[in-house]
């Protein structure tokens, strides 16, 4: 029995595990970040200005839309009349803390800032005491597969009789994005075409560090959720059995089927499929998932305003 190995290849974590255990390739999570936050300087004198630099980086392979905003400043010490952004390009509204629609492309980092000006003060403050906060938000799609493998009982007999039957795992790739949707096999591969029925699990779970956000960013009190935009069975039939989870998969669609996660994992949808009656031997089938969400990954910095003695 081989002991499981995990290779990190560029974006890529691959998991190998035992004969039979199932093989995964993690791509990456975290692909829009707050790469780095300062604050220049960092302790400065009451009326003074201080400089908020975010570097925003798009670790992804594609290229993404964001938008960047200094949520948390603390108004009563820095006023947001006086804040002065720069989005890129000497661009941005006075007094507004959003960059909207900051274009990345795959690999590329962009910088956004704003100047504060403090208000005259007679003690050392730190405000908010857990730093100014930056929040990235944007919105992607993150695709993943699995294979299941079935056979033909002529060719199980012949692998059992010879002793060269191995129990089988699928190969699952987990795509690009920090929350991804995956699919298991329930039952041990591969699978003999006269079981009738088998049974597959799907859920979603967020791998990154940031978390989901509301598609529409006006609506604070709308939950967020992923949109299933798209399950393809690889040809094979869900068998719709009572009790299954079958038709929450048959309704994902291009508008999104609606999926809630608890902390930061959906619940586990179950679905019994056919078996497919006729098979070349051993064949595999690959089933593809598709998932929409808007996301949201934060950093925060301290600003010191102190009197001078």
């Amino acid at each position: 029995m081989k002991k499981p190995l995990i290779f990190l290849l560029g974006l890529v974590v691959l998991v190998s595990g035992c004969t039979g255990q199932d093989t995964t390739t993690l791509y990456e999570n975290d692909i829009v970040i707050i790469r780095d936050l300062q604050a220049v300087p960092g302790v400065i004198s009451p009326e003074q200005t201080v400089r908020i630099i975010a570097n925003i980086q798009n670790k992804g392979n594609k290229p993404i839309t964001a938008s960047v905003d200094l949520f948390d400043h603390c108004e009563g010490l820095f006023p947001a009349k006086d804040i002065k952004p720069n989005c890129g390009g000497g661009q941005g509204t006075l007094g507004s803390t959003l960059c909207p629609n900051i274009e990345l492309g795959a690999q590329e980092t962009k910088q956004v800032d704003w100047v504060l000006k403090s208000k005259k003060i007679e003690l050392k403050t730190v405000c908010p005491q857990d730093g100014m906060k930056v929040a990235v938000r944007y919105k992607t799609k993150t695709i993943s597969l699995t294979t299941i493998s079935f056979i033909t009982r002529a060719e199980l007999e012949r692998l059992i009789q010879s002793g060269g039957l191995k129990e089988i795992g699928s190969y699952r790739a987990l795509g690009e994005g920090p929350v991804k949707p995956d699919v298991t096999v329930e039952d041990q591969q591969p699978i003999s075409i006269d079981a009738g029925i088998t049974v597959i699990a799907f859920q979603v779970e967020n791998h990154g560090s940031g978390f989901l956000a509301v598609k529409d960013a006006a609506q604070q009190d709308a939950k967020p959720q992923v949109r299933l935009t798209k399950f393809d069975f690889g040809g094979l039939t869900p068998a719709g059995r009572p009790g299954d989870s079958c038709d929450v998969l048959q309704a994902a669609n291009p508008t999104g089927q609606p999926i809630s996660l608890i902390q930061k994992e959906s619940s586990k949808y179950l679905c019994t499929i056919s078996v497919p009656t006729t098979v070349q031997t051993q064949e595999t089938k690959t089933i593809t998932t598709e998932i929409e969400y808007d996301y949201e990954f934060r950093k925060s910095v301290k600003v010191t305003v102190e009197p001078k003695i």
